[in-house]
């Protein structure tokens, strides 16, 4: 009869312990008005919702806000996924106005200190919200907009045959029936790049359904001005995180300088000066971007992580000349500084002085696998040593309607810099096209300038010269380790072009193989240089290569 009564009190115990929890674990707000059921803007804070156990931090007033603007903190409910409700707090109940032309920033920026200590999601409705200053946007909320797109003067990237109409700048760019969607006019940090992005996340977060468009930007103006980036995770000597990942997805660029950024260090034009090379950051998504940008459009930079890229298409998204002419001689669509594990998949480029560029930073290289991408550049893809694996794949050189001032086109440049791993390059089912017009003669199709004991290996593919092609591939060696490139069953078509290139004589016999490979008659030129190897290759015609 003891050992059931003991048992009997133990029970009582436990869960009046639980009942004590529970109690401690509701939602508390600090005592502002009417006893606790108001906060100083009069909202109720009584009613329950999705962050119930959540403290928020509501000690946030505006001093110019009127009684009758005072918003509220009220979340609202906005859809049920899977039998989840989910719960947004919109800035238009924070007093945004959405209408370009009102200062919006304060309204984020409330959404964003009532939200930091619980995390939750500020929604911006459709619009567009001016914002004078960058928006810091703390680990766990996210920010959500409606889908956005460009219609009227503006037009939506796509892979152009013949040239477009010009327009003229103007400030009728910036009407609001320009837009659909959510959009973000950003009005501040012209001219500084390294100045506080419009967007910056500290991980554990998502960007998604936001456009951004600068006010003081081609086409608006006629005049290329630096800007931070619109969306940034950087990782500097303020900010430090570790391994919190971000999704940035369904994002479009109407007109930034610099579009999104991930990786480390505080100068963004000095890739040899980082806080922390080689940082952890955790899995980065960067899915469905559409649009375009001056500078570089997407940039990482000394990430270890894996990043995945999909579904990009960035082209065009106005015809001012100065516009057209700034982006085919200065932009790099993405770009990527020593940063391993990219993974790229579904990419469209169009019109950038380079469509995909690798480049050293932090003594170091970078690493692709990567499947159907289309590049259409100046410089359709240019690498600069790691470890590459692309296949299902188009690299072109361009020269849109010879906006293009530098002379130098190739379809698909292979390169090596500094590395910390023996370069390796494998590119399957890919098209390789330098069909340029107004170049240097000593452009190509394929460039090859690789050392360390590096390897090409191109398979299954088809390289287009174009006539004003000294070759359709170039090949030279950085240093005399056994470096070779090989070339298998690839059609290789032009006219009135020489085959393959070698730029140095001190290149050993065998470095550059064609083997079961199909070629032009006229390409077959210089096909007396011992040096490069011709297994079992055919000319067009039918006749062997000897």
């Amino acid at each position: 009869m003891k050992n059931h009564i003991k048992f009997l009190c133990i029970v009582i115990a436990v869960m009046l312990s639980v009942l004590a929890l529970s109690s401690c674990n509701k939602l508390h707000f600090k005592d502002y008005q009417n006893n606790g059921n108001t906060d100083e803007y009069g909202a109720d804070l009584t009613q329950s919702s999705v962050f119930d156990g959540m403290e928020f931090d509501t000690n946030y007033t505006d001093p110019n806000a009127s009684s009758s603007s005072k918003p509220t903190y009220t979340p609202e409910e906005k859809e049920e996924v899977n039998g989840i409700k989910k719960f947004y707090l919109s800035v238009k109940n924070l007093g945004a106005v959405g209408d370009g032309v009102a200062d919006d920033t304060e309204a984020f920026e409330k959404a964003v200190h009532t939200l930091k200590n619980s995390g939750g999601v500020i929604y911006v409705p459709a619009g567009v919200y001016r914002l004078t200053r960058g928006i810091n946007i703390p680990l766990g909320v996210t920010i959500t907009g409606d889908s956005p797109s460009l219609k009227g003067m503006w037009s939506n990237p796509s892979v152009l045959t013949s040239a477009k109409q010009e327009q003229s700048a103007s400030t009728d760019f910036l009407k609001t029936d320009n837009f659909s969607g959510s959009w973000i006019l950003v009005d501040h940090g012209k001219g500084d790049v390294n100045g506080t992005p419009a967007i910056r996340v500290q991980g554990n977060t998502t960007v998604s359904s936001l456009g951004f468009v600068y006010k003081e930007q081609i086409p608006v103006v006629n005049t290329v001005n630096e800007y931070p980036p619109a969306i940034s995770f950087m990782s500097t000597r303020e900010y430090t995180y570790a391994r919190d990942g971000v999704v940035i997805e369904d994002i479009y660029l109407a007109n930034p300088y610099l579009g999104i950024f991930v990786g480390t260090g505080e100068n963004l034009k000095d890739y040899y000066v980082g806080q922390t090379t080689n940082l952890s950051l955790g899995r980065l998504r960067v899915h469905n971007i559409t649009g375009t940008s001056l500078w570089k459009s997407i940039f990482i930079r000394g990430v270890l992580d894996t990043v995945d890229v999909s579904n990009i298409n960035l082209g065009y998204t106005n015809f001012v000349k100065s516009y057209l002419q700034y982006r085919h001689n200065n932009c790099s669509d993405i770009e990527i500084s020593r940063a391993d594990g990219n993974n790229m998949a579904n990419i469209t480029l169009f019109g950038a002085n380079i469509g995909i560029s690798c480049v050293p930073g932090f003594e170091g290289s970078a690493s692709i696998r990567g499947t159907g991408i289309k590049s259409y550049a100046g410089i359709g893809m240019q690498t600069c040593t790691g470890q590459y694996e692309i296949n299902d794949s188009e690299f072109a050189a361009i020269n849109y309607s010879n906006y293009r001032a530098n002379k130098e086109s190739i379809g698909l440049a292979v390169l090596d810099d500094e590395c910390v791993h023996r370069p390796h390059y494998m590119f399957d089912s890919v098209t390789i096209s330098n069909t340029a017009t107004g170049i240097d003669s000593s452009s190509s199709a394929l460039k090859i300038n690789i050392g360390k004991n590096g390897h090409l290996v191109l398979s299954n593919s088809k390289i287009k010269a174009g006539n004003a092609l000294e070759a359709a591939v170039t090949f030279d060696k950085l240093d005399l380790t056994f470096t070779t490139a090989s070339i298998y069953n690839t059609s290789i078509t032009g006219s009135g072009t020489k085959l393959a290139l070698l730029e140095k004589s001190n290149i050993t016999a065998g470095c550059l193989q064609f083997n079961e490979c199909t070629i032009d008659d006229a390409l077959m030129t210089n096909m007396s240089d011992a040096k490069i190897w011709y297994n079992n290759s055919l000319k067009t015609s039918g006749g062997a290569i000897s």
